[in-house]
C-alpha cells in the first residue's frame, strides 16, 4: 500500500512497515528530440516487458501488466540497445494532465531519454511523475529537469517487502495501483 503521511503511524499500528517513501513530482511538457533507441511499446515486446517489470516490481503481474499496456490513450516507450531492453514507461491520462506509471530503466542516462520522451508526448500539459526517494538517481533527475513537488506517501508492506530493483525504479506503476 502506499500510506499517506498523516495515516502512516496507524498503518504500522496495523503491522505495515514503511519500505520507502513515494514523492510525486510535476513538469510541464515539452518538446525534445527522441533518442533513436526508443521506440514504442508493441504485443510482441510483452514478454521481454514482463520479465523487465518482474525484476522492478518484486513479482510477476501479467494480469495487470497486460490490460495496462493495451489502455486507450496510454503512451508507451521502451528503450532497446542492440535488441535488449534497457528499459521502458507508461505514460497514462488522468483528469489533469498526464501520469507516468511506471518509469524503469537500467541507468539514469536510459531514464532521462524515456522521461524526455513522456514529456515529447504530453505537447504542454502537466506531467506528473511519482519516484522512489531511496532511489538516489530518481532524485537526481527531477533536481535536473526542476520538477515541482506535489505530495508524497510512504510504499508500505503488510509483513517483509518483496525483493525489487530499486536502482531500477525511477517512477513507479501508481500510488493507486502499487
Amino acid at each position: 500500500m502506499d500510506g499517506v503521511v498523516a495515516m502512516q503511524s496507524f498503518y504500522e499500528k496495523g503491522g505495515f512497515n514503511i519500505a520507502f517513501r513515494d514523492i510525486r513530482y510535476e513538469k510541464m511538457g515539452r518538446p525534445f528530440l527522441p533518442d533513436s533507441n526508443i521506440s514504442s511499446i508493441n504485443v510482441k515486446d510483452f514478454q521481454s516487458i514482463l520479465e523487465y517489470d518482474t525484476l522492478c516490481f518484486g513479482f510477476s503481474r501479467p494480469q495487470v501488466l497486460l490490460p495496462w499496456l493495451k489502455i486507450p490513450d496510454n503512451k508507451t516507450f521502451k528503450y532497446t540497445e542492440q535488441g535488449k531492453l534497457k528499459g521502458f514507461v507508461v505514460v497514462r491520462k488522468v483528469h489533469k494532465g498526464y501520469k507516468i506509471c511506471p518509469l524503469f530503466a537500467d541507468n539514469i542516462i536510459i531514464a532521462e531519454e524515456l522521461y524526455k520522451a513522456c514529456l515529447n508526448s504530453v505537447g504542454a500539459e502537466p506531467l506528473y511523475i511519482d519516484i522512489p526517494e531511496i532511489n538516489k538517481e530518481a532524485i537526481e533527475l527531477v533536481e535536473k529537469y526542476n520538477m515541482n513537488y506535489i505530495y508524497e506517501c510512504a510504499r508500505m508492506y503488510f509483513g517483509k517487502a518483496p525483493k525489487m530493483e530499486m536502482k531500477k525504479i525511477f517512477g513507479i506503476t501508481s500510488f493507486e495501483l502499487g
